[in-house]
């Protein structure tokens, strides 16, 4: 029973590292896009519509509620990050060109 039970331990960790594999990088490209989505969102929606965080929050899908966002302290623009900060992205307000990603 106890080689039964280690087997299908092994098994399980096998098979979760083949999905780490196969979809980690998959995963982390959808995170990128998600928080710089964030970012553009949130710059556009307070730096050219003039709203305030709360209001723009709102306008956001609720899939992207554990994307955390902050003004940018040295200029117009707003950070966006999901997993304490492991993936971040910027967009920062330029006059006539808007909010860009950097």
């Amino acid at each position: 029973m106890r080689r039964v039970v280690l087997l299908a331990a092994v098994l399980l960790l096998i098979v979760i590292a083949v999905a780490g594999i196969t979809y980690g990088p998959r995963a982390y490209g959808a995170m990128q896009v998600g928080v710089g989505y964030v970012a553009h969102q949130m710059c556009a929606c307070q730096q050219i519509a003039g709203r305030d965080e709360s209001g723009c929050r709102a306008d956001l899908l609720p899939a992207m509620s554990r994307i955390t966002s902050q003004a940018l302290a040295d200029r117009p623009g707003t950070k966006a990050s999901l997993l304490g900060g492991l993936i971040q992205r910027t967009a920062v307000y330029e006059t006539g060109a808007g909010c860009t990603l950097q």
